[in-house]
């Protein structure tokens, strides 16, 4: 609770409901939308990012919110996933992405370092097939 005026703030679920002092369920999407809202105008940050774990990663556009679920994947060890999540949702933000894409591609990033044992790289030819391959899935969605 000590940032301010940041762009992109980047809790975890634990951290957002210790930080506010909430009880919040991690299946309670509106309440999570709801405690970033409360978040991000009590601190003035631009966009709020909270991590779900399984659940995927939610983000703010203004006062709309995003869900992006994870992917199923074969989690080995969760170290260092929170630091590629922010890394990459960083590099996306100076890019000049949009939320969603903010959040789609750090969400890809931090599951794929999951399926590695150890604090490992974000691979990034691994995460353009997969994102590509996510992209493909939307297109045939929208048919």
């Amino acid at each position: 609770m000590h940032y301010e005026n940041v762009s992109l703030f980047k809790p975890n679920f634990k951290e957002l409901n210790q930080g506010l002092k909430a009880e919040i369920q991690k299946h309670d999407l509106e309440g999570i939308a709801g405690a970033m809202e409360s978040l991000r105008t009590k601190k003035h940050h631009k966009l709020v990012m909270v991590t779900l774990s399984e659940m995927g990663i939610m983000i703010n556009d203004k006062n709309k919110y995003h869900h992006v679920s994870a992917e199923v994947r074969d989690v080995a060890d969760v170290s260092g996933a929170g630091d590629s999540v922010i890394g990459l949702a960083s590099l996306c933000l100076s890019a000049g992405l949009n939320p969603i894409e903010i959040a789609t591609v750090a969400n890809a990033a931090g599951g794929q370092v999951c399926e590695r044992a150890g604090v490992v790289p974000v691979d990034s030819m691994q995460l353009l097939r997969e994102l590509k391959s996510m992209q493909e899935k939307m297109k045939g969605k929208k048919k």
